[in-house]
């Protein structure tokens, strides 16, 4: 049976990624993504990103991680078919339904991601819990991404976890962390040794993002986006005033204004 394959429209995701940068700005104190984590991926490897699944605003994260860590490759996001056919226009953003409650879902998803693996550009954002999670709960995943590594050559497959802690702003942050590439190259082994294996290590990823979240540290980051800070309003006009007053440069955040009180 041929299925049809996801489209992409340029001039949509354009659109969509500039609106995801602003929207992202607007909600978190940045978006920060863990010091040396950027996965190598070999030039003819398609990618799959297999990630944790704490938030609605994965798929938003994945759309920027996608424009500015994986630049070039276009990126094809499963997404259950119920939750796409209420927000048809991901259609063109490379999304595809997928429904696997039932047997003839499982094979449409497998058929239409091998498919789209067959291209070395192309990149398939996924997450294998199939529903939300704690980010630091081991995840049990469902048997797709195992039968894809079983399956698909010249893949490399990198795990990906995501958190969304509060730290000194009233905004979240945003952090990222992807771990080390697995390539299916050269390597026979079965659907559950695949599970077991791409399970730890998107467990040893987040457990690795975890231990930043707690130090609460932005050395151990760097910043994608620059998000919102301080409290807005009145208070930080009296506060900007003040700065003005005494010659400094006002500067919103509120780590800066606590050690500032302290002096």
């Amino acid at each position: 049976m041929k299925h049809e394959m996801p489209h992409v429209s340029p001039f949509m995701l354009r659109g969509f990624r500039y609106y995801v940068r602003r929207y992202l700005r607007r909600h978190f104190s940045a978006v920060r993504m863990a010091k040396g984590c950027v996965p190598r991926i070999p030039d003819q490897h398609a990618v799959v990103v297999f990630a944790s699944h704490p938030s609605w605003w994965d798929p938003l994260i994945a759309t920027l991680l996608n424009w500015q860590v994986l630049s070039g490759r276009t990126a094809f996001t499963p997404m259950d078919q119920r939750a796409l056919d209420r927000y048809p226009a991901f259609r063109k953003l490379g999304y595809y339904g997928v429904d696997l409650d039932s047997l003839r879902g499982a094979k449409r998803f497998l058929a239409v991601t091998r498919g789209l693996l067959q291209s070395r550009d192309s990149a398939i954002w996924m997450t294998p819990s199939g529903r939300f999670t704690d980010p630091r709960t081991r995840i049990k995943f469902q048997p797709g991404l195992s039968h894809l590594a079983c399956s698909s050559p010249s893949v490399s497959l990198v795990p990906l976890a995501l958190e969304y802690p509060f730290w000194e702003e009233r905004t979240p942050e945003a952090l990222i962390e992807f771990g080390e590439v697995i390539s299916t190259d050269a390597k026979e082994q079965s659907k559950s040794d695949w599970g077991h294996e791409l399970e730890l290590a998107l467990a040893e990823t987040q457990a690795r993002l975890a231990d930043k979240a707690m130090s609460r540290d932005p050395a151990n980051f760097v910043s994608l986006v620059e998000g919102s800070a301080g409290v807005g309003g009145a208070y930080d006009l009296f506060r900007r005033i003040r700065a003005n007053l005494a010659g400094r440069r006002f500067d919103p955040r509120h780590a800066v204004s606590s050690q500032e009180d302290r002096r």
